[in-house]
């Protein structure tokens, strides 16, 4: 009987996903959302750079060994009449390779204190972090050091990075204490420092003059010079008394009853910011000494996540002065937005639940109605990621009350081969920036609700040359002869596997040091100690295989 429900079960959801299939079929409205490569460049020669890491951790000797690193490969960019790649494919050395101790007793000094018992979530979530600024920082020397650069490339979506960046930043600040706040050749880094650089970075980026952004863009039109109340109302169109009010803890006004300016001390915050950040960072990856206590201070995640939100920016504000392009490829992603927010934009409503899922509706879309590779989604804002359509009142809205920054980050979907039974290979996403000099004309009204108001929001949708010259690139930068990079990048594909044999040669050796130490008399009595029972246990049997 059981066996007979199981197959109607199977028999439901085969019916179900056919449904689902017919519907995308007979939806050719859908197809507007397609766009194609025109092969044509907008770029100089130059080179590209594609990132990856990789992490991984053991405990030896009552002490945790981070394995961390980020590996580079590059190219020759080449542009005639299209976008083509040489066959120089080389590994950068502007890599990272690091193994990063702590005493296993020490956890507790450096996680948030609702994480503290969470020891599982906290020994994924170090290495990770670590990671992170690995490649970041990869990313962040290349910028400085490969002087033709005009492609970055990371394997993370940056929408996703900064979002959790900002939730962590906002524990440190809520709990006001922190390991950064170290003196500088600038003057001591201060809340009210980590305060503004997590909202304005270096002051480049575009910060939106509403809801809680709305004091941060006081700040940002103040670094120009003083300012009347009146001019900034008319710049920002808000209430200037409303919101300067949440500003008066930061203490960063030389003010008048009609002027507003910003003090000397607060406009060098970035170079407070940027300058421990930087020497932070070193400490970590290049320092022989214990990375995680500054001046007897422990640096904790949340600083950690800090040094990565402001080396983010750093990085942001570079590429963006320096006209360079950068993406964060996504492989396995369970994003919603598309049909959630992008489709009910353009008044393009599916019936109710037939697909939720943004990878699978192209998946089905590009099978069903044979469409060409490459091809790419129409591109559209990160603020896009944040909104859902209210069926009721027939309106965007937050999904969690506030939405998400605009003019900051941009995502599309792609997909470059087919097979010639029309297999393919799979949808992926890319996340970029917002450059402004290129994406300002593709700026389009949207009125959606956050905290019970109505925001008028100027958002990026539907795409621009810049996105039709990503697209060339990557379908000139995946591998024919290698699955794994088939439709993908065949750059990252080399920079992971490097990064995945170097993870592993760094834990043979350092097994192979450990043991040639644990073996000295004194350390061995020490060590068989401290060991767990299990730990003992599984060194025995492991050396009987």
């Amino acid at each position: 009987m059981d066996i007979i429900n199981n197959i109607k079960t199977i028999e439901l959801l085969i019916n179900q996903f056919n449904k689902r299939l017919h519907t995308i079929e007979n939806s050719k409205e859908l197809l507007r959302f397609i766009r194609y490569s025109n092969n044509h460049s907008s770029t100089d020669n130059g080179s590209i750079i594609a990132i990856d890491g990789s992490m991984d951790y053991e405990e030896r000797l009552e002490m945790l060994f981070f394995y961390v690193n980020a590996m580079a490969y590059s190219a020759n960019l080449t542009t005639k009449k299209e976008v083509r790649f040489g066959n120089d494919i080389r590994r950068s050395s502007i890599g990272i390779s690091s193994i990063i101790p702590l005493w296993y007793s020490d956890i507790s000094n450096i996680v948030d204190e609702s994480d503290e018992f969470d020891a599982r979530y906290n020994l994924d979530k170090i290495p990770y972090m670590l990671m992170t600024m690995a490649e970041l920082y990869s990313a962040y020397n290349a910028v400085n050091v490969c002087k033709d650069l005009k492609l970055i490339i990371l394997d993370r979506a940056l929408i996703r990075t900064f979002a959790s960046l900002i939730r962590e930043v906002k524990k440190l600040i809520r709990i006001k204490r922190s390991a950064l706040f170290l003196d500088t050749r600038y003057g001591k880094v201060s809340l009210s420092d980590i305060k503004i650089a997590y909202m304005l970075g270096d002051g480049s980026i575009y910060v939106p003059a509403r809801g809680a952004y709305a004091k941060y863009a006081i700040i940002k039109e103040l670094l120009d010079g003083e300012k009347s109340r009146d001019e900034l109302a008319k710049r920002l169109r808000i209430d200037i008394d409303k919101h300067i009010k949440y500003l008066k803890d930061l203490d960063i006004f030389d003010r008048t009853d009609s002027t507003l300016k910003l003090s000397e001390y607060t406009k060098n915050y970035w170079q407070r910011i940027s300058s421990v950040t930087n020497t932070l960072i070193n400490n970590i990856f290049n320092n022989n000494e214990y990375p995680f206590v500054i001046n007897d201070k422990w640096l904790t995640l949340l600083d950690i996540s800090a040094l990565n939100l402001f080396l983010l920016y750093e990085l942001i504000g570079k590429v963006l002065k320096e006209n360079i392009l950068m993406i964060g490829i996504v492989k396995d992603m369970n994003t919603t937005e598309f049909i959630r927010a992008i489709m009910p934009y353009y008044k393009i409503i599916l019936q109710p639940n037939i697909l939720s899922n943004d990878r699978a509706l192209f998946t089905m879309l590009s099978a069903t109605h044979n469409i060409d590779t490459p091809w790419r989604s129409i591109s559209y804002d990160g603020a896009f990621t944040s909104l859902i359509y209210d069926k009721e009142r027939d309106t965007l809205k937050a999904a969690r009350k506030a939405i998400f920054r605009e003019r900051l980050f941009v995502r599309a979907y792609f997909q470059l081969r087919r097979y010639k039974n029309n297999l393919r290979s799979p949808v992926f996403m890319y996340d970029r920036l917002f450059y402004p000099k290129f994406d300002m004309k593709y700026l389009k009204e949207v009125e959606a609700e956050e905290w019970n108001n109505t925001s008028k929001l100027e958002l990026f949708i539907d795409g621009s040359n810049i996105d039709d010259l990503y697209l060339s690139m990557l379908a000139n930068l995946d591998s024919k002869e290698i699955y794994e990079a088939y439709g993908h990048n065949y750059l990252l594909y080399l920079a992971d596997k490097a990064a995945k044999a170097d993870i592993r040669h760094m834990r043979s050796m350092l097994e192979g040091m450990v043991n040639l130490y644990v073996n000295r008399g004194e350390i061995r009595k020490v060590s068989s100690l401290t060991k767990s029972f299990r730990e003992q246990r599984y060194d025995i049997e492991r050396a009987r295989v």
